[in-house]
């Protein structure tokens, strides 16, 4: 099984699923195919679409699928490597409405560089890349390594936000997040998914990290519960991940 995942990104990567659907219409492409595709709209006869799915879902589905194919978002990324999965990505593009800017194409090539990842730029690259996928042994995923990708979180227009947002989350960390390591930032929010926050307050949280717009979290502070409490602080996030902080 093929899985495809796009994340909860809200621009439309319509274009990657063109080619999937495309590559298993002309034979390139068999077996079942499942695409999480978050606000990506698109129908085909040759895969199954799932718009969101439940953290356990999502842990399920990647556990099955023989490789992965995603978007460049670290969290994506992260996820699949850490279970020793074989990832394609390919980078989302501003210039073809995909996202605001282009860091997803540093963040791909760091991560293929690295040898965790068979990484291209261009959907025109799929075919060869899904032929190289089969002989691919990716390096294992070692945590605390420094990734060259220049991250850091990003104050925008909505500074109100922005404060308020960073001050749970640090509340949540018991500690400033601020001095994390982007790769240990995503990896600290695919943590705070697996002891029990739902996706759309993580997402809002990963948005302090890029140049989008914050949004506010107040409906969903509700599920930050004294249980989630006992295990979002840096000390519980070190041991359960012996990422250090």
């Amino acid at each position: 099984m093929i899985l495809v995942t796009l994340g909860t990104q809200n621009n439309s990567f319509h274009r990657l699923l063109e080619k999937i659907d495309q590559l298993v219409e002309d034979g390139k492409i068999s077996g079942e195919v499942i695409v999480q595709a978050g606000y990506t709209k698109y129908e085909s006869q040759n895969m199954k679409i799932i718009d969101f799915v439940s953290n356990d879902e999502i842990e399920n589905l990647e556990q099955q699928a023989d490789y992965i194919i995603t978007h460049g978002g670290v969290g994506s990324i992260i996820n699949s490597i850490e279970k020793g999965k074989k990832v394609i990505a390919i980078p989302r593009l501003k210039k073809y409405g995909e996202h605001v800017n282009d860091h997803q194409l540093d963040i791909v090539e760091s991560f293929d560089k690295l040898g965790y990842i068979i990484g291209i730029t261009d959907v025109s690259q799929l075919e060869g890349a899904l032929q190289r996928v089969k002989e691919f042994r990716p390096k294992k995923y070692i945590q605390n390594i420094e990734l060259r990708y220049p991250g850091f979180i990003v104050s925008n227009k909505n500074s109100d936000l922005y404060c308020f947002n960073i001050i749970i989350l640090n509340y949540l960390f018991q500690n400033n997040v601020s001095k994390l390591s982007m790769e240990n930032f995503y990896t600290y929010l695919n943590y705070l998914r697996t002891i029990g926050l739902p996706y759309r307050l993580v997402d809002k949280f990963a948005k302090l990290y890029e140049y989008l717009d914050n949004e506010n979290i107040f409906e969903e502070l509700d599920y930050i519960t004294d249980s989630v409490l006992e295990k979002s602080n840096a000390l519980a996030f070190h041991n359960a991940t012996k990422k250090k902080v």
